[in-house]
């Protein structure tokens, strides 16, 4: 930063500073903290440049005034941070900047209530965050106060009338996630800048719902993203909201989520307001699963907390016209092993012709992304209008949650009125929360053309007579079942228009200017036609399985949504669990899925004993990987039965399961194995290193898979046992990070365990690492890695060999012959291992040609 050319005055396509005004805060505020913290007039002196440069922009854009407001925030919290850095000259400058260029536009709209200050969503709170901030950084100052003062009572009355009310009444947000981060954001600047300049935030901080906000985002957010309802992406919330939240109420819990689920450390908020006092471990370290937002109507439900294979879903009902909103009552999406199953699009192009028509019949509606057809849920009778009603709001009726499941109604009549008579969406989590049910419930006025749909980024493959679908990523699946009504089938769909929808393509403003709605490119859906339909009840099933896992063989009843019930019967459990006679580790009877990761080479499952006051039967899987199943049930039928999986894996090693150091953990980019992936630190020196075990020494290729959407080669170091073994293992960019590829090296393994770690080279860090992946080569792999480590120096006896396993290639299906070329060539290795080839490769190749001779079954 410290060498980067100031901002220059350059419109975005929007037409606005936005894009520079959120530089030059974010520039303002990090070179602040750091003067207050070293006192280093080099961080001072950029903020300079930075500010004289932006005071004599033109001026700061008005159009809608996040860009003034954000400028002035900036420029607020430089002139506070770094004032005695500045001589007295600097501090008029900037003094009048924020007064002649920000300060003196807002006033008018407090009185005429217009632009920002009468507007109920983000726009209100982030403007009126950084006016506040500038009025009170300059208000002590003579000939300031008269401004300032109207700012800040202008200020305060327009979010107590117009923005705080959208928290109410139980913390949720209309807008989304995405929105509740930049609205709630410049709220706690604000908050936190009245109390510590005039000691007291006069009641907003009271408002209704306000202390409740700071657990909206920890609850909104999935295992693989926030539940993005509106305009907003999926990833993670970052920043220092949640912070001040659990500071100003007291809430050390939310503070022990951040500190469990962040990286970020809040920014230079987050450390402008820690205080270690409170930055304690609470006595639990969990919410409850499940949790409703009143007013907003939404709700999620997860099966556990910090685990990252939970199941994960947010439903909602809520109001569709909102600023930010879609046409979505009812949609959801869906959580488990780590893979988003059930997705949401998220925004269109803001700049797409109409996007901001939010009333009835208004473009908005027309853009795929913005309709109902283009979420999660319900389409009746489909043509150019939207079958949602624009102006509807549809409430959760019933939200019941019980450590063995929960269960949620919305009410959805109103948002299809048109249409239906009745119209209800049931969400269950089942089966001691590994089942997922959505049940939609119809009346319709007359028969109608229905579709319901679930858009996903992962392949669909459908079951043999339709009524099933198994969507996949890597070895995870998710079966998908419909359960009412018969026949009924699946089908696959692109995530694009039906053919009666319109096309904004088509209209004027987008041909002028080349514009065209979002594609969405690698997103299906699974869809469900039912056709002359006027009463059904459809029903459909969601399993999540892991690798091995049987699709289940019984399913839960259709009942009728106003039946529901959740079976709180205590569970028959395992007590203990030992595998090959140690103890499994973090084994707890009510969490059923554990991952065992064996010996490479392993072929047969270890030995499982449970301890049970109840019957266990255990069903081991056939093959290495593979899945042991354990039933536990109650003779007496007094407790329901239960089931817990164990994944045993051998050679495949996730990178966020490994020892880090100078990294984190994160899963924004998709196509990972496991839970994650590593982000190593941008730093030579930054490390992921594993201990792996093999069952026989041996040479392996170490297969790395990463990701890197940079531009440069991010190689790294790969030792073994504190050997290099490649001190530049290249990485080069694979375009995307979501674009996973591999490559490998080769190592020589003792039996048992090796430390394996790969460490950044160069200053950039290493790309994005998932897994290690150990490989046994070939006969003829072994023969090109010996030939490049130059392990068989003499070409005689480097030709010998090759004619050996060529010959052995040639009779494999003779077990006689083959058994016999095995022979010749471990008795060459023999004769010239430690002269003409390599002592430890010799001992290597020659373990694994012993292992190809057992396959014959002759005794050796």
């Amino acid at each position: 930063m410290l060498a980067t050319a100031p901002n220059t005055y350059v419109l975005n396509k929007d037409g606005d500073l936005l894009d520079v005004a959120r530089s030059v805060l974010s520039r303002l505020q990090n070179l602040g903290m750091a003067y207050m913290l070293t006192q280093d007039m080099k961080y001072a002196n950029r903020a300079w440049s930075e500010i004289q440069a932006v005071a004599n922009f033109k001026d700061w854009s008005h159009t809608h005034f996040l860009d003034a407001g954000e400028i002035t925030a900036g420029f607020a919290l430089a002139y506070d941070w770094m004032y005695d850095a500045w001589t007295e000259e600097q501090k008029a400058i900037i003094r009048e900047a924020m007064v002649n260029k920000a300060l003196q536009y807002g006033l008018p709209n407090y009185r005429s209530l217009t632009v920002f200050a009468n507007r109920e969503n983000n726009q209100n709170s982030v403007v009126n965050g950084g006016l506040t901030l500038g009025a009170l950084a300059i208000g002590d100052e003579p000939g300031y106060e008269s401004i300032s003062g109207k700012t800040i009572i202008g200020a305060m009355k327009s979010v107590d009338e117009y923005y705080l009310p959208l928290y109410a009444p139980a913390g949720g947000y209309f807008e989304g996630p995405v929105y509740w981060a930049y609205g709630t954001e410049y709220l706690t600047y604000m908050l936190s800048a009245l109390d510590t300049a005039l000691g007291s935030d006069f009641g907003l901080s009271d408002a209704p719902g306000l202390a409740e906000t700071g657990y909206y985002p920890a609850y909104i957010e999935g295992t693989n993203g926030l539940f993005n309802y509106g305009d907003g992406g999926p990833l993670k919330i970052t920043g220092a909201p949640m912070i001040y939240m659990a500071y100003k109420y007291e809430q050390p819990d939310l503070l022990w989520y951040y500190r469990k689920t962040r990286n970020d450390g809040g920014g230079t908020f987050g450390l402008a307001w820690y205080d270690p006092k409170k930055y304690t471990t609470p006595q639990t370290d969990y919410f409850p699963l499940d949790r409703k937002f009143a007013g907003t109507e939404v709700g999620t439900m997860r099966s556990a907390w910090y685990d990252p294979k939970t199941m994960f879903a947010g439903f909602k009902g809520g109001h569709n016209g909102h600023v930010h909103g879609d046409l979505d009552v009812g949609t959801f999406v869906l959580d488990a092993l780590g893979v988003r199953w059930a997705t949401d699009l998220g925004p269109e192009d803001y700049s797409i012709g109409g996007i901001g028509e939010y009333y009835p019949g208004g473009t908005r509606w027309d853009y795929y992304r913005k309709r109902e057809e283009g979420h999660n849920t319900i389409v009746i009778n489909p043509g150019l209008e939207p079958s949602q009603d624009v102006r509807a709001t549809s409430t959760i009726t019933e939200f019941v949650s019980k450590p063995q499941g929960a269960y949620s109604v919305v009410d959805m009549q109103s948002t299809y009125h048109a249409q239906a008579d009745e119209m209800k969406r049931g969400y269950f989590m089942t089966d001691n929360r590994r089942m997922f049910i959505v049940q939609d419930e119809m009346k319709l006025k007359t028969p109608s053309d229905i579709w319901w749909f679930m858009h996903t980024e992962q392949d669909i493959e459908l079951g043999p007579d339709g009524t099933s679908a198994t969507l996949k990523l890597n070895d995870k699946r998710l079966w998908v079942k419909i359960i009412s009504p018969q026949p009924a089938a699946f089908q696959v769909m692109d995530a694009k228009p039906l053919p009666t929808s319109p096309d904004p393509n088509q209209f004027p403003y987008n041909l002028e200017r080349g514009k065209v709605q979002k594609t969405n490119e690698g997103v299906q859906k699974l869809a469900i036609h039912l056709t002359n339909t006027q009463e059904t009840t459809l029903s459909v099933v969601m399993v999540p399985l892991s690798a091995g896992e049987p699709i289940p063989t019984e399913l839960p009843a259709v009942k009728p949504i106003a039946d529901w019930v959740i079976d709180e019967r205590e569970l028959a459990t395992i007590n203990g669990l030992t595998i090959n006679g140690e103890a499994l580790a973090n084994f707890q009877p009510n969490t059923f899925s554990y991952t065992k990761q064996l010996p490479y080479g392993s072929t047969k499952a270890p030995a499982i004993q449970a301890s049970s006051a109840y019957t266990v039967t255990v069903e081991q899987p056939a093959q290495i990987p593979g899945i042991a199943v354990i039933k536990v049930t109650d003779p007496a039928g007094i407790r329901k039965p239960t089931r817990y999986y164990i994944q045993y894996t051998a050679g495949l090693y996730e990178a966020e399961e490994a020892f880090i150091s100078q990294g984190k953990i994160d899963n924004i980019h998709s196509g990972f194995t496991g839970s994650g992936f590593v982000d190593y630190n941008n730093m030579v020196g930054s490390y992921v290193e594993w201990d792996v075990n093999v069952l026989s020494e041996g040479l392996y290729k170490l297969e790395v898979q990463y990701a890197n959407g940079g531009a440069v080669d991010r190689p790294v170091e790969v030792q073994v046992n504190g050997v290099i073994v490649e001190s530049n293992l290249s990485l080069p960019t694979t375009t995307l990070w979501t674009n996973w590829q591999r490559t490998n090296v080769a190592a020589l393994l003792k039996t048992g365990s090796n430390r394996i770690r790969l460490t950044a080279t160069t200053l950039n860090g290493a790309s994005n690492l998932d897994h290690l992946q150990l490989r046994t080569p070939s006969l003829e792999e072994h023969l090109s890695i010996a030939e490049a480590k130059g392990w068989v120096t003499d070409p005689v006896v480097k030709n010998e060999l090759k004619v050996k396993v060529q010959k052995y290639r040639e009779e494999a299906q003779d077990p006689a012959k083959a058994l016999t070329r095995l022979k010749q060539i471990n008795n060459t290795l023999k004769l010239y291992a430690g002269t003409k080839i390599d002592r430890t490769f010799a001992q290597a190749m020659t373990a694994y040609v012993t292992l190809l001779m057992k396959q014959y079954s002759v005794p050796l």
